[in-house]
């Protein structure tokens, strides 16, 4: 079994150039049995012969291995420390026209951006336009990227919005144009391509929990190098730095999860 899974993030690599190697082992084999059973292939050795048959099938299970759950606000203590905190104290360190640079890897379809797209907006108001704004949000799945560039989400997904916040950023179920054109969505692969700098908050929740130990520290360097020195880190509530990060990042808050790089 162990030997076939290895053979199997193999042949992703080298079909589609993605690693899969440091994700955790047992996330992989639930979500590769997930997408396995959903093909009717009865073990993981005829998957490999679908695999080899039917090439499309690489991009289906990758859209099953990459991890896109996410939601307005989620966890939204997080946000409150992010608005009463986090952007003032950013907004008090620039002078009008500074860059202000904002990064969401892992975004998935597109909620944590257009979260703290929302606060910037609430936050400064007309002000926003003395600044040069970049909030990039990135992932790997195509399929996720569409969807959150669209900005359209379900009933379900939107009840957790604030019916004020509803009204006057939302027209029905969609993201209104304003909010939409200001982030920055975009294809990267966090693990492998050069990561995005000189950025002043960097929320990256909910990604890291599915990497090995040894690729989480590889992963915390590239984030460190992202950051301005000052810049804020922000983790999901089940992750924390890997040991040895500690020289790199000062705790700001333990229990959610929020650095500052030194």
């Amino acid at each position: 079994m162990e030997d076939d899974i290895n053979t199997l993030l193999k042949k992703i690599r080298l079909r589609k150039n993605i690693d899969f190697s440091g994700y955790k082992k047992s996330s992989l084999k639930r979500r590769i049995a997930r997408r396995r059973e959903l093909t009717k292939a009865t073990s993981l050795e005829e998957y490999l012969h679908l695999l080899e048959d039917s090439p499309e099938e690489y991009d289906k299970l990758i859209e099953t291995l990459l991890i896109k759950e996410t939601a307005f606000f989620r966890d939204y203590m997080v946000y409150e420390e992010i608005r009463d905190t986090i952007i003032p104290e950013i907004i008090a360190r620039k002078k009008e026209g500074d860059p202000l640079r904002i990064w969401c890897p892992g975004c998935a379809t597109g909620e944590e951006a257009y979260s703290i797209a929302l606060l910037l907006a609430e936050e400064l108001g007309t002000s926003l336009q003395d600044y040069q704004l970049k909030l990039y949000a990135t992932d790997l799945s195509d399929k996720a990227l569409q969807i959150a560039r669209r900005g359209m989400y379900s009933r379900e997904k939107l009840e957790a919005l604030p019916k004020e916040l509803r009204k006057k950023y939302f027209r029905g179920d969609r993201v209104k144009e304003e909010l939409r054109r200001m982030v920055i969505f975009g294809k990267h692969n966090l693990v492998d391509d050069p990561p995005i700098s000189n950025i002043d908050l960097l929320l990256c929740r909910y990604v890291l929990i599915y990497f090995t130990f040894d690729l989480q520290r590889q992963v915390f360097k590239k984030l460190h190098y992202a950051l301005r020195k000052g810049g804020y880190l922000v983790l999901g509530k089940s992750e924390a730095l890997s040991k040895g990060m500690e020289s790199l990042f000062n705790e700001i808050s333990p229990a959610l999860r929020v650095y500052r790089k030194i």
